[in-house]
């Protein structure tokens, strides 16, 4: 398969999560290789403006996924996004943004899919590289474990559990090359009620509202139209953990399990994988790509 990029320009606007403020969004189409890439156009310096999606730019992971380049320039509720890119297997993209943070739209990957999927996907003439896990990498603290093992798809297996009569425990299995990812996408992130107050005098989640986020009371939810699935909370953070991981760059060949893991969890194993190449081997897929010889007058494709 060749790596992929979008059709045409794509603009998406909507409210900042935690700014609450309206954000403009631009994805571009870019050519083989460039990567997913955000630039700030808010920010007037070229350097100062430009934030690779690269999982060693993650550098805050409190209430979302936060890339900082070097320069300090932030963008951030990245993951909702990154998730759909990768469930469609978009490999190259300029992302153009006029804030910190991309659009909460209603808090899955919902609408990014529908937008992505009406403009279209064509493929580039250079093939995928694919992350692929040669032995089992795992972390484990007090509070979360994760690991990867070798598998020929991008599984991924999730469980939660929280102190709360309404979430509890749930759990969720996904194989991204071979599922349906509308079991997933219109997973909406969610949040306590008594945390709320908290976060907003802190000057966080000024955007959120009913619209974006599943809102838990101590036994009910307080969204009207209740839950899109009976285990949505496992389907959001199984979401989110499709976007962290995607951040390595390349498609990836590896099981993932994830017990009570969230965004630093998730990054950190990915670290932890880049730390020794004998934990993995970048693979680059030639299949289904045809021979391109250059000729003095144009490129010829030979089948």
């Amino acid at each position: 398969m060749q790596q992929r990029t979008i059709k045409e320009v794509l603009e998406i606007k909507g409210i900042g999560l935690h700014s609450g403020k309206t954000v403009n969004m631009r994805l571009i189409p870019a050519e083989a290789n460039h990567g997913i890439i955000f630039k700030r156009v808010d920010i007037l310096d070229l350097e100062e403006s430009i934030v690779p999606a690269r999982y060693d730019l993650v550098r805050d992971t409190k209430l979302c996924t936060m890339l900082i380049n070097d320069l300090g320039t932030r963008v951030g509720t990245i993951e909702h996004l990154m998730s759909a890119l990768c469930a469609l297997r978009i490999h190259n993209l300029l992302i153009e943004i006029d804030s910190f943070e991309v659009p909460i739209l209603d808090g899955s990957s919902k609408i990014f899919v529908e937008k992505i999927s009406k403009v279209g996907v064509c493929e580039l003439t250079e093939p995928r590289k694919i992350l692929k896990i040669l032995k089992p990498v795992a972390l484990k603290t007090d509070k979360w474990e994760v690991k990867f093992t070798p598998a020929d798809s991008f599984i991924l297996n999730v469980a939660i559990e929280f102190n709360n009569l309404v979430i509890g425990k749930q759990a969720q299995c996904f194989d991204v090359n071979n599922g349906d990812y509308s079991d997933i996408s219109a997973a909406r992130t969610f949040c306590l009620e008594q945390e709320i107050t908290y976060l907003q005098s802190a000057g966080l989640a000024l955007g959120g509202s009913l619209d974006n986020a599943i809102v838990v009371g101590k036994d009910k939810i307080l969204n009207e139209d209740g839950l899109r699935y009976e285990n949505e909370f496992a389907r959001h953070k199984l979401l989110d953990a499709m976007g962290d991981l995607f951040l390595c760059g390349y498609e990836i060949h590896g099981e993932f399990t994830g017990l009570k893991c969230g965004h630093e969890s998730n990054n950190l194993l990915l670290r932890e994988i880049f730390k020794d190449s004998a934990n993995y081997e970048i693979e680059t897929d030639y299949s289904s790509i045809p021979l391109v010889v250059a000729t003095n007058k144009a490129v010829v494709a030979k089948y």
